[in-house]
């Protein structure tokens, strides 16, 4: 059966409002990607900002190196401050025993005297 101009023009209309369904549904669909591609964006952007932020509360290894070696040192005076201290202790501790043991032989010789008499 021969086609008649009428019958393809009305072929042509209905592929042409076929292809005009697709192509809004292919337009519909892009425009929901970049909908949610806009908003992961956006989490994206908040996230970055939330790590700029905290990292600027962050030492720089430079700070960190200084502030360490200022504890190390801090440590450092302070167990030569009790080493000191300890070895003071020690030396007063020294000076009381030969006190008391002068003072006790010292008693001793006194109450040996005192029981001669």
């Amino acid at each position: 059966m021969p086609e008649t101009p009428y019958h393809l023009l009305q072929l042509m209309n209905e592929r042409d409002q076929r292809y005009g369904q697709r192509f809004e549904s292919i337009e519909m669909a892009v425009k929901v990607a970049n909908t949610a591609m806009e908003r992961r964006l956006e989490a994206l952007n908040e996230l970055r900002g939330a790590m700029v932020d905290q990292q600027s509360k962050f030492f720089s290894r430079e700070e960190y190196a200084a502030r360490h070696e200022t504890l190390v040192n801090s440590i450092d005076e302070l167990k030569l401050t009790i080493g000191r201290s300890q070895g003071r202790f020690e030396g007063v501790k020294m000076t009381w025993a030969v006190i008391m043991g002068i003072l006790m032989a010292a008693i001793d010789f006194m109450a040996g005297l005192w029981g001669k008499h």
